[in-house]
């Protein structure tokens, strides 16, 4: 994953990016989850 504009503190030099990345993550994790859960 790259984030633009950013180095390894992504999360403060570009949050935006950052949060779409997350946002993006935890949806496609949300595709796999276990409804029985």
């Amino acid at each position: 994953l790259r984030i633009p504009s950013a180095g390894h503190a992504c999360y403060l030099s570009n949050p935006v990016a950052f949060q779409s990345a997350c946002l993006n993550f935890f949806e496609t994790m949300e595709s796999f989850a276990d409804p029985s859960l």
